[in-house]
């Protein structure tokens, strides 16, 4: 009896695992089936809308404009630290853009200073065609903490340009140095009411080709003059620059070019033509061959509040339109520079190597004694690439040492 239980008992295990073993058999084939009915079955595509496409592409777009403007003014910014170094105004400080009617004509004007104050010192740019906001955003921060710095654009250039374009108004084609002197006695009584300083004077400052208006208001208006500084000064432009040729001329012979001191040659021939007056032609062909840089610049364009696109157009067609006041600077010579000096307390700056408005021009009328200083390496561009040296002459010269 216990054999044929225990033989039993043995089948009972066999069947049993042979059971189990068929269950584990039928449920891996199950899997399998499933693992390869997955793998066959086809994937599905994901389309998405053409407009959300159009999204994404478009945020990736702007943020490739962002990046690029970011470096652009990032590298604009690093050209142009002067802007980020500028002080905070004082209370007692002043900086207004205003609108002055002078002459028939709409005028723009800036005055800042720390102090309203301190001494006004008014600057006359340069030639026609530069806005002021070169010379207040360069010359005048650095004198700001000194000063109370009036600048404007001059009659056909930059915001006086616009302000009168916009009523139908020429605001200067044809107009001379003269006239621009008189504008600045205009610029001076308005500046002078609106301070509440009526009698005070200006220590006028003329820079390059603008020195001859700064230097013609010296002489007719001396009332309003406690001192001028002329900087790059105008004492024979036609002299100065014919000299400055010639030695350009010099230097392509010197070099083997022959062709090139030909052109220069040329050019001495245009401004010493047998007229009293120096074509405007001639004076803007000889000021680019010796390297002035009478073209837009990112100070122009960028630093002013007030210099949109308007403004930049102005200055660009400036050039073209003041071939009267180019003419007139022409006829500026000797005479006009020692008759305009004789009246009020001067000094002059020149650069080392200025070849348009050299030092030695103005020696022989003044000679080479304390009123004349000298930057040295310098050329004729005091206001832009040297004009942190230029403003601590000034200062010294109004304040001492």
């Amino acid at each position: 009896m216990s054999k044929k239980k225990s033989r039993a008992s043995k089948r009972s295990k066999a069947l049993k695992k042979q059971r189990a073993a068929a269950a584990s058999k039928r449920e891996a084939d199950a899997n399998k089936k499933v693992t390869e009915k997955k793998a066959d079955k086809p994937k599905k595509d994901i389309k998405m809308p053409m407009s959300d496409l159009l999204k994404i592409v478009g945020v990736f777009a702007a943020a490739a404009v962002m990046l690029v403007v970011g470096l652009w003014a990032f590298k604009a910014a690093e050209g142009h630290s002067i802007l980020s170094q500028r002080n905070e105004l004082s209370s007692a400080g002043i900086d207004s853009y205003l609108e002055a009617d002078v002459n028939g004509i709409k005028q723009y004007v800036h005055i800042r200073g720390q102090n309203k104050n301190m001494p006004m010192l008014l600057i006359f740019p340069d030639y026609p065609g530069y806005l002021c906001a070169s010379s207040d955003y360069l010359l005048g921060s650095e004198l700001e903490s000194y000063f109370t710095v009036v600048t404007w654009d001059m009659r056909g250039t930059g915001q006086t340009e616009v302000l009168n374009a916009e009523n139908g108004i020429d605001s200067g084609s044809e107009f001379t140095y003269t006239d621009i002197a008189d504008d600045a006695q205009g610029i001076c009584d308005y500046v002078r009411t609106r301070l509440g300083r009526e009698d005070d004077r200006f220590i006028v400052l003329g820079y390059s080709w603008g020195s001859a208006a700064a230097a013609d208001f010296a002489r007719r208006y001396s009332g309003y003059v406690s001192a001028y500084i002329g900087v790059s000064q105008i004492a024979d432009l036609r002299l100065g620059i014919t000299s400055g040729l010639m030695d350009e001329a010099q230097n392509r012979l010197s070099g083997g070019s022959v062709e090139k001191f030909n052109e220069y040659v040329d050019a001495v021939k245009l401004v010493n033509a047998e007229e009293k007056t120096i074509s405007a032609e001639a004076l803007r062909n000889a000021a680019e061959m010796l390297g002035s840089k009478y073209a837009p610049s990112l100070y122009d364009i960028d630093v002013s509040p007030f210099c949109g696109r308007k403004a930049y157009s102005a200055f660009k067609t400036a050039p073209k339109r003041t071939d009267a006041y180019l003419r007139s600077i022409g006829e500026f010579n000797g005479s006009n520079f020692t008759s305009c000096l004789a009246l009020v307390n001067f000094h002059l700056v020149y650069g080392e190597n200025d070849r348009i408005t050299p030092v030695t021009t103005a020696e022989p009328y003044l000679g080479s004694g304390e009123r004349i200083s000298r930057i040295e390496g310098a050329g004729h561009e005091l206001l832009f690439e040297n004009f942190s040296e230029t403003a601590d002459i000034i200062r010294k010269i109004v304040y001492g040492s």
